[in-house]
């Protein structure tokens, strides 16, 4: 009995440390101010990082960056922030965004310095998407350097791909225009 309770305590511990270690990978994985947008099958799979001052009601000491304790605490208002303006409509509607994880980026040279980036991974599914796609960003930061979000869009089935950088006087783009797409 003691055997096996030792060893599903050894798992239970490799597995959160795999998976602390797999958040850390993926925040360094995506530079500042970047994103991407898949198409795979019937999914879009997002990966952005945001800056910190996109938060600015977490960030609650005014430093311009996200400590672990400010990014915990606001950690479900940061998922509701993101699933209401990082938005990807077909002509009915906003469609939802799926297994929203977030992960600060910290130095690596100092993972428990307050984070500046906030990485963001979650799916958009387009199973029941009508006409073309749009997608829509009001998450910008305060500092004129964080006021533009550059994404790649990627449909390698389709043979498509679109960048195309987003500001606050210019927060939307149809994705997949003849004009852009290359």
């Amino acid at each position: 009995m003691q055997s096996l309770r030792s060893k599903l305590l050894s798992a239970l511990g490799c597995l959160v440390l795999s998976l602390s270690l797999i958040s850390q990978a993926c925040a360094h994985l995506m530079v500042a101010q970047n994103g991407t947008l898949n198409f795979l099958d019937d999914d879009v799979f997002l990966v952005v990082s945001l800056p910190a001052t996109a938060f600015v009601w977490a960030d609650t000491d005014g430093d311009e960056r996200l400590s672990i304790a400010e990014f915990a605490a606001s950690r479900m208002g940061i998922i509701t922030a993101i699933s209401e303006q990082l938005v990807l409509r077909h002509k009915r509607g906003p469609l939802q965004l799926h297994s929203i994880m977030v992960s600060p980026v910290t130095p690596h040279d100092a993972p428990k310095s307050p984070a500046r980036n906030v990485v963001v991974m979650g799916r958009f599914s387009i199973k029941e998407a009508q006409g073309p796609l749009q997608f829509s960003v009001d998450l910008f930061g305060s500092r004129l350097a964080q006021q533009s979000l550059k994404i790649t869009a990627t449909h390698k089935a389709k043979g498509q791909r679109d960048e195309f950088t987003l500001t606050p006087d210019n927060r939307e783009k149809v994705l997949f225009t003849t004009a852009s797409s290359r």
